[in-house]
């Protein structure tokens, strides 16, 4: 993680800002392994040092997991936010431009620095994967075909996309999975010309066209297949 966090402290000169505000899940989680959900915390990154507020739900297992870390714990996360800011001497901090309007207000009204909205800032820093990462995705790849063979092999008519759809979830979490990066599609038969359609309580039958979508969490890397895998399908009777 401080290897991600000094990349962001490098681009502070080009970007004219000795702050930066970070609010957006993902990258809370890309940034500081946080794995809250959005509005659950913030960090602020200075040029030296990088604060994660939140609350105290979070408290033990992110003292056990980094102890390293500068936590601190409030249920008021912008309001600690601006006082860090203040003790820090930032004078220029920068944030994440899909800031809610409300926590906008907020900032406007309590940061004693200037404030400048800022576009893809830490995106761009996960556009470049680390060996960690691609290692995950390799691993994902390979879970993922392994866990859509396995309940393809298991398909037999009368079963409804639903149960397919939750069969196949649960495979690829006992595979290592830790969640979906969406909720996974399944439509059989004539719901096949509806690819993002929602798995439904449409039944198998013994021959239909598929198209099956699914995409995997794994220790925090999303993968999502490029393409559906469209299938004709021959289910057991």
């Amino acid at each position: 993680m401080q290897a991600r966090i000094k990349q962001l402290q490098a681009k502070f000169d080009d970007l004219r800002i000795d702050g930066f505000l970070v609010t957006n899940a993902f990258n809370l989680k890309y940034l500081m392994n946080f794995d809250g959900l959005q509005g659950d915390g913030v960090a602020v990154v200075t040029a030296t040092r990088a604060f994660l507020i939140t609350d105290a739900r979070y408290d033990l297992e992110l003292r056990r997991q980094h102890p390293d870390y500068e936590l601190m714990i409030t249920r008021n996360y912008l309001e600690v936010a601006a006082k860090v800011v203040a003790e820090q001497g930032v004078t220029v901090l920068g944030f994440e431009d899909d800031l809610p309007y409300f926590d906008y207000d907020q900032i406007d009204d309590q940061m004693s620095s200037d404030i400048v909205p800022l576009t893809g800032i830490i995106d761009q820093l996960r556009w470049v994967k680390d060996a960690d990462e691609l290692s995950a995705l390799r691993t994902a790849a390979e879970l993922t075909s392994d866990g859509l063979m396995k309940t393809i092999d298991t398909l037999h008519a009368g079963q409804t996309e639903r149960e397919v759809a939750n069969q196949l979830d649960a495979t690829m979490r006992q595979l290592g999975a830790t969640g979906e990066s969406f909720a996974t599609i399944v439509a059989s038969g004539y719901r096949s010309a509806l690819p993002h359609g929602a798995a439904s309580d449409k039944t198998f039958r013994m021959a239909n066209l598929s198209p099956l979508t699914v995409g995997i969490i794994l220790t925090g890397t999303r993968l999502i297949l490029p393409e559906p895998w469209l299938l004709v399908i021959r289910v057991q009777s």
